[in-house]
Parts: C-alpha cells; sequence; structure tokens
C-alpha cells in the first residue's frame, strides 16, 4: 500500500480496506500508521535477511554465492535480472 499510495496517501483507513478488516481491528492491533510501516519493514527484513544468508552459507563458489547474492537483492527489490531478455 505505501508503495503504491506513498506514506502520506496510505492511511489506515485505505490499509485496513485493502486487508478487508475494520478500521478498528486494525487499530486495536496497531497504535498508529508508523507502527503498521514499522512492522511491515520489520518482517520484510527479517525475511530478506534469512533468505541472504541463505545463500551465502550455500553450496558453490564465492563468486557464485555473489552472483546469487546480488540477483536476489535485485529481486528483492523489485528490479529484473540484467540478463533478462525482457530487462531494459
Amino acid at each position: 500500500m505505501v508503495a503504491e499510495q506513498g506514506y502520506d496517501g496510505a492511511s489506515l483507513e485505505l490499509i485496513a480496506e485493502r486487508l478487508d478488516i475494520a478500521k478498528a481491528t486494525l487499530y486495536s492491533h496497531f497504535a498508529s500508521k508508523d507502527a503498521v510501516v514499522d512492522v511491515c519493514l520489520a518482517t520484510c527484513a527479517q525475511f530478506v535477511s534469512a533468505r541472504l544468508r541463505a545463500i551465502a552459507g550455500g553450496k558453490g563458489s564465492v563468486h557464485d554465492r555473489l552472483r546469487r547474492l546480488i540477483l536476489e537483492q535485485l529481486s528483492v527489490a523489485g528490479v529484473a535480472d540484467p540478463r533478462s531478455p525482457t530487462a531494459e
């Protein structure tokens, strides 16, 4: 929602609507939009960190693991693989 609407445009009302829950339900779990965003960012960071640690500690040469780490970061950032024929 924040990526689509921007921070200021992503109201708790819109977030609740997207989640198909009542705004009061959202407020019962989060005191503010900042709290929602903080939890979302922390959850994403944990997910990405775990994926990157798995790649870094995985099989393959240092060069291969570094390449996979870079490609994973690009994927997380929503950037197409530069080697892909559809990448611009």
